[in-house]
C-alpha cells in the first residue's frame, strides 16, 4: 500500500480551504432554502436552517407578480448587449494586439480609464442624452447604455489573448493565400475560441446584473429588468423576503446555466492565462 505523503503547507492549507468553500456557498445556500421555507420559518427567531419545504414564494413570484417579463427583458439586453459588444470587441482587440499606429496607447489609456470612471458620474450625462434621443424606458436605450462599457471591457480582454498568440500562425495562413481578415477569422478565433466564449459570459453577467442604469432609464414593466424586479419587493414598511429569494434564485440560473454548459472553455482559459503569465 502506497503512502501518501502530507507537506506541512498542505495541512494548514486544506482546513483554510474548507472554510472558504463554505463561507462562499453559505449565502447561496441560504438564498435557495429561504426560497422553498414557509414564511414564518424564515422571521422566526433563532433562524431555523430548513425545516419544511414549499412553493408558495415561487408560485407568487411567478404568477402574481411581473417577475417572469423582467426575467425576458434582462434576458433580451443582455444577450443583445454580449453579441454586439463581442462583434466589435473581436476586430478591436485584434488591432490593439497586432498593429502599431499612433495614438495606440491613448486608446488603450482611454479603455482602462473608462472602466475606473463611477457609474454613478456618467448617470446625468446618459439620462439627458437618452432623453434627447427619446430612448428612455426602452429596450434600445439600455442596449445602447450598457454597449458603453460593455465594449471597452471586451476589447481590452481580448486584446489581452490575441496578444498572447503567436504571429506566426496568422502569418502562415497569410502565406497560403489567406487575407488578414481571413486569417483572423479562420485560424486566430477557433485558437482563441474558449477566450472568446468566457468573454462573452462574463460581458453578459455584467448586463444581466446591472442595477442602477435600468433603475434610471427604465419606468415601466414593459422594459424593467430582473434586478429592478427583485427589488420591487422591497417596500417602504417591510421586505418580502420569501419573494426576494425566490426571483434571487431565479436570477442565479442563466450563469449557473452558462458555468455549467462552457465549464470546459472556462478551465482552458483560466488555465492558459496561468501558464502564459
Amino acid at each position: 500500500m502506497k503512502l501518501i505523503k502530507i507537506k506541512p503547507s498542505q495541512i494548514v492549507a486544506y482546513p483554510f480551504l474548507v472554510v472558504f468553500v463554505c463561507f462562499s456557498v453559505f449565502p447561496i445556500f441560504w438564498m435557495v432554502s429561504s426560497a422553498i421555507k414557509p414564511s414564518t420559518e424564515i422571521y422566526s427567531i433563532p433562524p431555523k436552517i430548513f425545516t419544511s419545504f414549499t412553493l408558495q414564494h415561487f408560485r407568487y413570484m411567478l404568477f402574481e407578480t411581473h417577475t417572469i417579463r423582467y426575467f425576458l427583458n434582462s434576458l433580451i439586453v443582455a444577450s443583445i448587449t454580449t453579441l454586439i459588444s463581442l462583434s466589435f470587441a473581436l476586430p478591436g482587440g485584434y488591432g490593439l494586439a497586432r498593429f502599431n499606429f499612433k495614438m495606440k496607447n491613448a486608446i488603450s489609456i482611454a479603455i482602462l480609464f473608462s472602466q475606473m470612471l463611477p457609474l454613478a458620474v456618467l448617470l446625468i450625462p446618459l439620462y439627458m442624452v437618452l432623453a434627447f434621443l427619446g430612448l428612455l424606458d426602452t429596450y434600445l436605450g439600455l442596449i445602447l447604455t450598457y454597449l458603453g462599457f460593455a465594449i471597452p471591457l471586451t476589447t481590452w480582454l481580448l486584446r489581452g489573448f490575441f496578444a498572447g498568440i503567436p504571429k506566426e500562425l496568422e502569418e502562415a495562413a497569410m502565406i497560403d493565400g489567406c487575407t488578414r481578415f481571413q486569417a483572423l477569422m479562420r485560424v486566430l478565433v477557433p485558437v482563441a475560441m474558449p477566450a472568446i466564449i468566457a468573454t462573452g459570459v462574463y460581458s453578459f453577467m455584467v448586463a444581466w446584473e446591472e442595477f442602477l442604469f435600468a433603475l434610471s432609464f427604465t419606468s415601466s414593466d414593459r422594459v424593467r429588468t430582473l434586478p429592478i424586479g427583485i427589488n420591487s419587493f422591497i417596500g417602504e414598511y417591510g421586505v418580502d423576503w420569501g419573494a426576494v429569494m425566490a426571483s434571487s434564485t431565479l436570477a442565479s440560473l442563466p450563469i449557473i446555466v452558462l458555468f455549467m454548459i462552457f465549464y470546459e472553455q472556462f478551465i482552458s482559459t483560466f488555465t492558459e492565462g496561468m501558464i502564459k503569465g
